[in-house]
């Protein structure tokens, strides 16, 4: 009998041994986890420092139409085209840009890559947006150039081309 004992005291002993190796190996796996989330997140915050160091930071020199009309292109405007309006008495902006998009969803996509884009490189936003609520002609107005954005139903509606026809028009696609 007191065999017996001396057996469940040994086992109970390692069992209790057993558990805190057990929290311990826990504990110390957890302490690990915790160095190498803290590790990763110091190497993130350096490498964000040492790319934002090496980014340049260019001015933009373009024309603002061209970079709206590249925006649309990238973005697969339908049926883009431009209205140089400088030569036409009585106008109060240079350009007219027109484009398609194909769906409400498109329409909205077109808009707002244009502001990014006009607000990532040349670091300005359009004075007024008009027509996102209903999607079917968004108009953006950057003081000298008027970016009008229709669905295809509008356009041909509208056909803001022949209010213009004396004005230079180039089709872009």
């Amino acid at each position: 009998m007191e065999q017996r004992t001396e057996i469940q005291i040994y086992n109970f002993q390692l069992s209790v041994f057993s558990f805190q190796l057990f929290h311990w190996h826990i504990g110390t796996l957890k302490k690990f986890v915790s160095l190498q989330i803290n590790l990763y997140k110091s190497t993130i915050l350096y490498m964000a420092k040492k790319i934002k160091v090496k980014a340049e930071v260019k001015e933009f020199e373009g024309k603002i139409e061209e970079l709206i009309i590249q925006a649309l292109i990238e973005k697969q405007g339908v049926d883009i085209v431009s209205i140089d309006l400088k030569k036409i008495n009585h106008v109060f902006f240079d350009y007219f840009i027109i484009c398609s998009g194909n769906s409400k969803p498109h329409v909205e996509t077109l808009c707002d890559f244009v502001q990014e884009t006009t607000k990532r490189y040349a670091n300005t936003l359009p004075k007024h947006v008009e027509g996102t609520t209903n999607g079917e002609w968004i108009l953006l107005d950057y003081f000298n150039v008027v970016v009008h954005i229709f669905q295809p139903e509008a356009r041909e509606y509208y056909k803001l081309e022949n209010l213009y026809s004396d004005a230079e028009i180039q089709r872009i696609n």
